[in-house]
């Protein structure tokens, strides 16, 4: 079947064809290593990835699962959240991609006035739970808008395992830089090309997923940002707080390359609840990125 391979939506580059994932074809941009789904899944597609069951990961299986994972999560959101520190007391936090407002839930501990963007209506309404209906917005981020902050202004915007989903970044980042306080900050983790588990394990590596549209590396991001009018403060390996239960689940649920997949069953099989819900922190193949204006 003959392809025809799309513009660099960075930098205007022809893209070439590197393989099909999932029946979806991925390339890649030889001048500034951006990498993307192209053509990008539908609507349709998109919205059957994301129903009720993209969320059974986070402890489907009782109370005290969910709460081993929003630890487990938490942790995470904390070691990111230093990068910016110290985060003033009552400053306006939005998370983009808020999921069920683990990192809201976590800011609002923190003595923050967090908000939550999120485009799935469960997991805004799980937010809502946490953070009031006036703080939860279903829906894009540019759209975004909240009775309890009328400016729609903020002093830091999260975007954790987000921006690689959206279908454009560049529209995304540019209304981060418009809401912005001065001297605001804009925290993003994401998989990150060209690290050691990438070259590790090439077109299996655990973060080619459907629903990743966008794939950067350290110079495609910075570009991106710089771009729309950020100053790019940090762009480092991210590590995050990891269990073994929830390698596992993420194997069942994606079924990783037999390297990953096989030590995984054998876990699930042989290894003590309580050992396969230790959390440790692991370099997943992400980057963390702060930025500011």
């Amino acid at each position: 079947m003959t392809r025809e391979a799309p513009a660099c939506y960075l930098c205007g580059q022809q893209m070439q064809y590197k393989f099909d994932k999932e029946g979806w074809p991925i390339y890649r941009c030889a001048a500034c290593a951006l990498e993307c789904i192209h053509p990008q899944p539908d609507d349709a597609a998109l919205e059957a990835i994301y129903d009720r069951s993209y969320f059974d990961i986070y402890g489907k299986d009782s109370d005290e699962a969910l709460i081993t994972f929003r630890t487990m999560k938490q942790r995470s959101f904390e070691r990111f959240l230093r990068l910016i520190s110290p985060v003033q007391p009552g400053s306006r936090l939005v998370d983009c991609g808020a999921g069920t407002g683990f990192l809201v839930d976590l800011a609002r501990r923190m003595g923050l006035d967090a908000y939550a963007i999120e485009m799935s209506g469960y997991g805004a309404d799980e937010c809502r739970k946490v953070a009031g209906p006036d703080h939860v917005f279903q829906g894009e981020a540019e759209a975004s808008r909240f009775d309890g902050n009328p400016d729609g202004r903020y002093e830091t915007i999260t975007m954790i395992d987000f921006i690689e989903h959206v279908r454009n970044p560049r529209s995304v980042l540019r209304w981060a830089a418009a809401h912005l306080s001065p001297n605001g900050n804009v925290l993003i983790v994401t998989p990150g090309l060209g690290g050691l588990s990438h070259r590790i394990f090439g077109r299996h590596w655990p973060n080619y997923y459907p629903e990743h549209l966008w794939y950067f590396g350290p110079r495609s991001i910075s570009r991106l940002l710089v771009e729309c009018g950020f100053t790019v403060r940090a762009v480092l390996g991210a590590a995050k707080y990891l269990s073994a239960q929830y390698i596992i689940n993420r194997n069942q649920q994606y079924h990783y390359h037999p390297l990953i997949g096989l030590p995984c069953a054998v876990a699930d099989r042989l290894m003590p609840r309580r050992i396969k819900d230790m959390c440790i922190p692991l370099r997943t193949g992400d980057m963390l990125v702060h930025a500011s204006i």
